[in-house]
């Protein structure tokens, strides 16, 4: 379960990063569609389908830098490229966890929020920095 919350067995080369850039979807070859989904004042949501049947969605600041995110779809994206520099805080706290009867992965630390869940063909998650949230940001908007 833990390989496939990674994202390990999965080939999805997206470049986006939590707490960095916003992916370049346009040149990824994985890519379905993609589109802004939301515009607001004090962010963007970039909603993104990839062949794989999987959905990614970007909470962007107007500064440019990805401060939440989320997926859903049959196949886990590559969360080590998502999370970025964050995905040594998931493994980590993946490696502390009990696994018996648990569906997923939660990490609660004040620099980064990550809920990751699923089984085969049903994947979730989303991340997100507290500190970069705007103000009445609401993360079940994510959802």
């Amino acid at each position: 379960m833990v390989l496939a919350i990674m994202g390990a067995s999965v080939p999805w080369s997206a470049r986006a990063e939590l707490g960095g850039s916003p992916e370049a979807f346009a040149q990824d070859p994985m890519l379905a569609a993609s589109r802004i989904s939301e515009q607001r004042a004090d962010y963007s949501m970039r909603t993104t389908v990839l062949t794989t049947g999987t959905q990614v969605r970007e909470c962007t600041s107007p500064d440019g830098l990805v401060f939440a995110l989320a997926w859903q779809g049959p196949f886990m994206p590559d969360l080590k490229i998502l999370l970025g520099v964050h995905f040594d805080t998931l493994t980590t706290q993946a490696g502390t966890q009990a696994r018996a009867g648990r569906p997923g992965l939660a990490v609660s630390r004040p620099e980064v929020v990550i809920q990751s869940s699923g089984r085969m063909r049903a994947f979730q998650g989303r991340a997100w920095i507290p500190a970069r949230l705007p103000s009445g940001f609401d993360t079940h908007e994510l959802d």
